[in-house]
């Protein structure tokens, strides 16, 4: 009985990598991605080895709750906001979480049809401002491509945070809000000092890495 419960479990871990490779490196007829919103996503080199993506999967957050629910949670690579499937950067999370967090990423990154030509023709500058200020406050911080727009990060504590310079939206484990970058930046210093007056004796930097 314990037998064929570790071949069902390795079964599901089978389907789970397989689908995953899959949204990522299917071509179509026309040698373009099959998936479209999976353009530009990739697996870790690691995670191309069946058994070394089977060594991880205990070790992902969310994993128990998986395991005991089947069809119910999902791998997910986007509460990081990051283009990659690897074992720094993915998490189970609940069928419906999945979905409330691409509505929100849908809703983050439309522009709205009346202010469309004025940002769009000032992308670059506004783009190049958001990131000025981040700089000159010593952010740490990534940009990330999501098809055409591109999105800043930064990992705290309680999850990474991503900014929208062209909506001035910035989104957080479900929750959405508007605000520019001074916005961000204050809401990126609430975190920490959050952190900070919880967990005085463990450093904000080393608990974000």
């Amino acid at each position: 009985m314990l037998e064929n419960g570790r071949s069902h479990q390795r079964t599901r871990s089978f389907i789970l990598w397989h689908n995953m490779l899959a949204r990522c490196y299917t071509i179509n007829s026309r040698g373009k991605p099959f998936f479209s919103a999976y353009k530009g996503v990739v697996v870790c080199e690691r995670w191309h080895n069946f058994q070394y993506f089977c060594d991880d999967l205990p070790s992902l957050h969310g994993y128990t709750r998986w395991v005991n629910n089947p069809g119910e949670y999902e791998l997910d690579k986007d509460y990081s906001y990051r283009r990659i499937y690897s074992p720094d950067t993915v998490s189970f999370i609940s069928t419906s979480e999945n979905a409330k967090e691409a509505r929100l990423r849908n809703s983050a990154i439309k522009i709205q049809h009346e202010n469309y030509r004025k940002i769009n023709n000032a992308r670059g500058k506004i783009f190049k401002e958001a990131e000025s200020e981040l700089k000159r406050n010593e952010i740490m911080y990534e940009v990330i491509l999501h098809g055409n727009t591109k999105l800043i990060i930064s990992d705290t504590p309680y999850g990474t945070a991503a900014f929208w310079p062209l909506t001035n939206k910035i989104l957080r484990h479900g929750y959405i809000t508007n605000g520019d970058v001074f916005v961000y930046l204050r809401y990126l210093n609430w975190l920490r000092l959050q952190w900070q007056s919880r967990n005085p004796h463990i450093d904000y930097i080393a608990a974000t890495s």
